[in-house]
């Protein structure tokens, strides 16, 4: 099950907004949409970051919680979507990554 990752245009109201997403073991990390391609782009370099320092954690011997905290408090918003059998399951936006892990 391999997620779509990247820099996304997606409908907001009348217009067009831009999305992260990016996967990583699992959960799928979604931040809020912007109009604002720079910022866009800024949140998009942020999760790129956390990402790599997720996976690093984990090959150091990190638990998956500990690991998946290094996504916490970033500059942006974040929502973790998450698959039990069969079941999508997507975390309000927040910044507190023990929170929406315990969703």
């Amino acid at each position: 099950d391999v997620a779509k990752t990247g820099l996304f245009k997606r409908k907001l109201g009348k217009g067009l907004a831009y999305e992260v997403q990016v996967s990583w073991n699992g959960l799928t990390i979604l931040t809020e949409r912007t109009r604002d391609c720079d910022e866009a782009l800024a949140r998009h370099a942020t999760v790129t970051r956390l990402k790599a320092r997720a996976t690093r954690l984990l090959k150091e011997g990190a638990c998956y919680d500990q690991a998946a905290r290094a996504f916490e408090f970033p500059p942006v918003l974040l929502r973790l979507s998450f698959t039990f059998p069969r079941i999508r399951r997507r975390t309000p936006f927040t910044a507190d990554v023990r929170v929406a892990l315990k969703h």
